[in-house]
């Protein structure tokens, strides 16, 4: 199993080659900060945040000042979704990732290894997908976002742009990686997480997010492998 040293000191304005990893990497610091470059996005790791990095994603680390770096391997099960993401720091996140980087009996660091995923899993339910940078299509997807319940066919959309329907379609495959009707679905699901999370019912989170509650147990299921009932209960766990 990959597992890398608990600290590791940079010196200040490093930049590294572009690497990617086999298996998944959760990335923290103690002191100082370090900014991960993941294509035109970056991400920072300082002390009050972590970033998650899937296996397979090629980034590049600078470091800024003298930082220690805490780097934490995971086995490549793509439970947090194939994209970046940025973690607030928490005592409990802290506790949890302790143990996969100081010398553990193999049963425990399987345990440890489940119980930090499990605290991490709820974060990639609240990501929102990459917007695409091309102005047109990036004009298209604010619209979205000020209004996820609306649905607004893609014809439509693109008109209102100036583009038409399939060259938007080519664009939101090609920058966000995903095709443009998946783009919206994964944006309606991100914004009825955020609701279960701050306690709305599946019903409530469903039309907000322009479902009937059907619908959105059905794509939710289909999307994320669970029913938002049971991400519910588990957001909500203490």
């Amino acid at each position: 199993m990959n597992r890398a040293p608990a600290r590791a000191v940079t010196p200040r304005g490093r930049q590294g080659h572009p690497d990617a990893h086999p298996v998944d990497e959760l990335t923290w610091v103690t002191s100082g900060r370090v900014v991960l470059t993941i294509g035109r996005a970056a991400f920072t790791a300082t002390p009050q945040r972590a970033v998650y990095v899937p296996a397979g994603v090629e980034h590049r680390v600078q470091a800024s000042g003298r930082s220690a770096v805490v780097p934490v391997f995971l086995p490549s099960l793509r439970l947090l979704g194939e994209q970046p993401l940025d973690i607030p720091r928490t005592a409990d996140l802290d506790r949890l990732a302790e143990p996969l980087v100081t010398p553990q009996r193999a049963d425990d660091l399987v345990a440890a290894m489940d119980a930090l995923l499990a605290h991490l899993r709820p974060w990639a339910r609240t990501t929102m997908p990459p917007l695409p940078s091309e102005p047109r299509a990036r004009r298209v997807a604010q619209r979205v976002l000020a209004a996820p319940h609306d649905a607004e066919p893609l014809t439509s959309l693109a008109a209102a742009a100036g583009v038409s329907a399939r060259t938007l379609q080519r664009t939101f495959l090609s920058e966000t990686g995903m095709p443009f009707t998946r783009w919206r679905a994964r944006c309606r699901l991100s914004v009825g997480v955020h609701l279960l999370r701050g306690g709305a019912s599946v019903a409530e989170a469903a039309r907000a997010s322009g479902y009937t509650p059907s619908a959105f147990i059905a794509r939710y299921r289909d999307e994320f492998g669970v029913t938002p009932g049971r991400e519910a209960r588990l957001l909500r766990a203490p």
